[in-house]
């Protein structure tokens, strides 16, 4: 009985060593999630937006993967990150072909020059972009952290309807690049 348990332990063994060489089990690589802004609304002072979630659609598994944001700074005003990045999300994702982001809007509100706020209706709380991308943590020989940068056209964005009230129809882009890791 012995040698049968130390075999089964020893196929066991074995086993999860192949999946994991085969990459049925996939190591994880750090992701980092950005959102700006390109364009400035003249009448506008601030436009903030709160995400409720962010999902990645990993090909391989055929299954979409939730990216926890900070919770600090799920909320942003596109008016603020205009032409640069504020960082939302950092994770760990499995290393594999990615090939769509969604993102959940929970509430845009609107703030005018003369102080008027305003609760924006949105068109599309549902977001999703196909954009193929790779989770890895080397580009060869050099370490990386891969990154995404979800960029907001505001202008195309807000808009004014007939009845006066702002309606918000997500107009965006998603860039993607690797951050080379500085050795030490």
């Amino acid at each position: 009985m012995s040698k049968y348990l130390s075999s089964i332990h020893t196929l066991l063994i074995l086993s999860l060593m192949l999946l994991s060489g085969c990459g049925l089990i996939s190591p994880k690589s750090q992701i980092d999630i950005y959102v700006s802004s390109n364009v400035l609304y003249k009448d506008i002072d601030a436009v903030a937006v709160t995400l409720s979630s962010i999902q990645v659609y990993e090909v391989s598994a055929q299954k979409w993967t939730v990216i926890e944001i900070n919770e600090t700074r799920n909320t942003f005003n596109l008016m603020e990150i205009k032409d640069s990045q504020f960082s939302i999300a950092t994770d760990n994702l499995r290393n594999a072909k990615y090939s769509q982001i969604r993102l959940a809007i929970d509430s845009v509100s609107v703030t005018f020059k003369d102080g008027k706020i305003t609760t924006a209706s949105i068109t599309n709380n549902n977001i999703t972009l196909d954009i193929d991308f790779e989770i890895r943590n080397k580009r060869g020989s050099i370490p990386i952290i891969p990154f995404l940068v979800v960029i907001f056209d505001t202008g195309s964005s807000v808009n004014t309807l007939p009845s006066g009230d702002i309606s918000f129809t997500p107009i965006l882009d998603v860039k993607i690049g690797d951050l080379v890791v500085p050795s030490k």
